[in-house]
């Protein structure tokens, strides 16, 4: 599972706050929360740099936990 809406959460930005700073829809954020979905590579790191952190901090490697 990915972190994305714990580093949401922990800066108190709102689903469409990040989706506004990243160029996405706030129904595309939702998904990629609730693992759904996953982002596109360029995306995740605009994800990543909005919250602040690493793609590998928001989206770890499953094989490794």
């Amino acid at each position: 599972m990915n972190r994305v809406k714990e580093y949401r959460v922990a800066r108190r930005m709102s689903q469409a706050e990040l989706a506004r700073r990243v160029g996405m829809h706030r129904p595309s954020i939702t998904n990629i929360e609730l693992g759904k979905a996953e982002p596109k590579t360029s995306s995740a790191f605009k994800i990543a740099g909005a919250l602040g952190t690493t793609v590998d901090e928001l989206f770890p490697d499953e094989k490794g936990e």
